[in-house]
């Protein structure tokens, strides 16, 4: 896998998909994002094995392939960047290797065969509710909800 991405696309991407990690210490595999590059964009997934999330940003292809990255340490090295950049990411292995302007790090990976599998869904019924009357049931019903698992 390689290919070039804007940062700021990419720290989006990464900060929505993220919040749905696990952060179940026996899989550490929950913990990662798998991204995956297909003709002209970078998918980025996420799954506590209750949700699953997936996320697309626009990119420049170079060589398609997959990689799972762990969550918390790619934020956090997007986090320190300050200005809108191209990224090279190169995967060589479960490695990848990212390139931003001078700076070059190198981040240890999971094999992407050890990421769980989301489901496909299939649409079989659909429900079209209005933005407002949906907040407003959503915001009676927060005070059944726990704070924890």
């Amino acid at each position: 896998m390689k290919c070039v991405v804007l940062s700021d696309s990419l720290k989006r991407a990464v900060s929505l998909v993220e919040r749905n990690t696990g952060k179940d210490t026996t899989l550490p595999i929950l913990g990662s994002l798998f991204i995956q590059t297909v003709s002209g964009a970078l998918s980025i997934t996420a799954t506590n094995l209750e949700i699953g999330v997936t996320t697309t940003v626009r990119s420049s292809t170079q060589q398609e392939g997959t990689i799972v990255l762990p969550a918390r340490i790619l934020s956090s090295f997007l986090g320190t960047i300050k200005k809108e950049e191209k990224m090279i990411l190169e995967a060589k292995g479960n490695d990848v290797r990212v390139e931003i302007g001078e700076q070059e790090i190198s981040i240890k990976g999971f094999p992407s065969d050890d990421f769980p599998p989301l489901p496909k869904v299939d649409v079989l019924y659909s429900l079209t509710f209005q933005r407002d009357i949906l907040v407003k049931a959503l915001i009676k019903s927060l005070v059944c909800v726990s704070r924890s698992n």
